[in-house]
């Protein structure tokens, strides 16, 4: 994912300004630049690495998650064989500071959650912008600050 995640930002022209790839969902932070939209890029990225993901469970012997991806399908796309993403995903228009603030620290914060236990502090998050943030480190993706909202 955080290879997809590089290429297509990359590809769109984008700025990524904050990120978390949890186990079963991800989030983003994103400017879109003159190159296409958050549609396509989140269509293309999920596409191959929904194609990535059914071939590592192949290769890995995760039946059980295939079988999930299977029934998935099932109910929403018969024409596939398997379903690894929803259809749909929620975008919103970031208009100030304060929004984008709120947003980056509910970003930092998932692998915190209760139902999640990831790690005990924000940087510890391997796939996450955190570190970057937090640490200065490199986050394993080109982060683009938003030096007035900084």
């Amino acid at each position: 994912m955080m290879e997809n995640l590089g290429f297509y930002v990359q590809k769109f022209g984008a700025g990524l300004h904050g990120f978390v790839i949890m186990p079963n969902h991800v989030h983003l932070l994103l400017s879109m630049g003159d190159n296409g939209t958050v549609s396509q890029l989140m269509g293309q990225m999920k596409e191959y690495s929904a194609k990535q993901i059914i071939e590592w469970c192949k290769e890995n012997g995760r039946e059980r998650l295939l079988a999930i991806f299977e029934e998935s399908a099932k109910k929403y796309r018969q024409a596939h064989r398997y379903q690894v993403w929803q259809h749909r995903f929620d975008d919103l228009l970031i208009e100030n500071e304060k929004t984008f603030l709120i947003k980056m620290n509910y970003i930092h914060n998932n692998p915190l959650q209760e139902r999640w236990g990831l790690v005990s502090s924000p940087e510890e998050y391997r796939f996450s912008s955190a570190r970057f943030y937090y640490k200065g480190e490199d986050a394993g993706v080109p982060i683009s600050v938003l030096e007035a909202w900084r």
